[in-house]
């Protein structure tokens, strides 16, 4: 087992307990998959019809949390008074049900701002503000999640030694640290790595933090910096000097994007794509990319708020708005086959052995890559 530097050895599992020590929030409440948003709220009764006193309440809460929360004051400010003056026009009295009034209240921020994890949404019945009830949120997140293999939906070694990973989601380390472990595990004797993000929306910066760091050496590399409006505050991110079992900083890496790539999808991207760590193939992303923090509305409400701004330490900006132009742009059905080619032709063009060299030819003109 490999050591941190200037410490005894250390398990996986303690590692990952050292991450849930780090992440409270995201161990004490629910995660929920919201639009491809994974965000950590605790969870009230279940509502079925507001009245207007309690739609007033909710508008004025929502504009209290933008005020203090959103990463923008200026837009914070002009989402706050559309809602209010919304408001006051009684533009809400139709919106009884729940979902009417969140998908109204969505609609009004995002004519402000179009900022795709800005977001009001209904919280699930299952759960009350008990500690009790969190843990049975927590544990149901947890047993979800497994069922769904954490999101490594495909871990294999293709013809020539070339590694692939299918990754649906960034789930939370904490739940999902042993299972990204032994994929990578798998990926120790590859010769060059494909990542498919095809259908990856999202989720855990922490396990972007672990996967990146098995593509670079172990000298802490600077990754990203979260710039925190409401505490004026920066919070650096640096890649791991220690991550169980082997680096993989030598081989090449292709990321494969669509148009449905987002959020933390697009900060592990953007990041290796920065470092020219990764040749990326596909489709130009969505353009997520601010953190979320959820904030409680009352009466069965919640919105998901944007509190940070990424700031690429390369490239001193983000992908917001705009997305992650690929390095090879093609249609996201076509992205594999591109990568596949390319990562086979890199291992042609470096190696020197005549059985090596025949074998690598003959996988791509059998699969029709060249």
């Amino acid at each position: 087992m490999a050591k941190k530097p200037g410490s005894s050895p250390q398990s996986a599992s303690d590692w990952f307990a050292t991450v849930k020590r780090r992440s409270p929030l995201v161990l004490s409440l629910a995660l929920l998959w919201a639009g491809g948003v994974e965000t950590a709220a605790a969870v009230t009764p279940e509502v079925t019809e507001l009245d207007r006193e309690a739609r007033n309440t909710i508008v004025a809460e929502l504009a209290e949390s933008l005020r203090d929360v959103y990463v923008f004051a200026d837009k914070a400010e002009a989402m706050a008074a559309a809602v209010e003056g919304r408001r006051q026009e009684n533009a809400y009295d139709a919106a009884s049900a729940p979902d009417q009034l969140a998908t109204q209240l969505t609609r009004d921020l995002r004519g402000v701002i179009d900022d795709k994890h800005l977001r009001v949404f209904v919280l699930p019945p299952e759960a009350q503000n008990s500690e009790e009830d969190l843990k049975d949120s927590r544990r149901r997140y947890e047993e979800r999640s497994r069922r769904e293999n954490y999101g490594f939906r495909l871990v294999q070694n293709l013809d020539g030694n070339i590694g692939y990973l299918e990754l649906s989601r960034f789930a939370d380390p904490s739940v999902a640290g042993e299972t990204a472990t032994a994929a990578m595990a798998l990926f120790a004797h590859s010769e060059a790595l494909i990542i498919d993000l095809r259908q990856n929306q999202g989720g855990s910066p922490f396990m972007v933090q672990l996967l990146a760091s098995y593509l670079l050496e172990d000298t802490p590399q600077h990754l990203v910096d979260q710039v925190i409006r409401s505490s004026d505050s920066t919070r650096q991110i640096h890649s791991l000097s220690w991550v169980p079992g082997k680096r993989l900083p030598d081989i090449n890496v292709f990321v494969l994007t669509s148009a449905k790539t987002f959020s933390a999808a697009e900060g592990f991207t953007y990041m290796l794509q920065s470092l020219e760590r990764a040749t990326v193939i596909g489709e130009r992303t969505a353009g997520g990319a601010h953190p979320v923090r959820v904030v409680r509305l009352g009466h069965g409400l919640a919105a998901a708020i944007p509190f940070a701004r990424a700031v690429n330490p390369i490239t001193g900006t983000n992908w917001e708005g705009v997305g992650i132009e690929p390095n090879i742009p093609v249609p996201a059905d076509d992205a594999f086959g591109v990568a596949y080619a390319e990562a086979l032709e890199g291992l042609v063009q470096s190696n020197q052995d005549a059985d090596r060299l025949a074998e690598l030819k003959e996988i791509l003109a059998t699969r029709g890559l060249r």
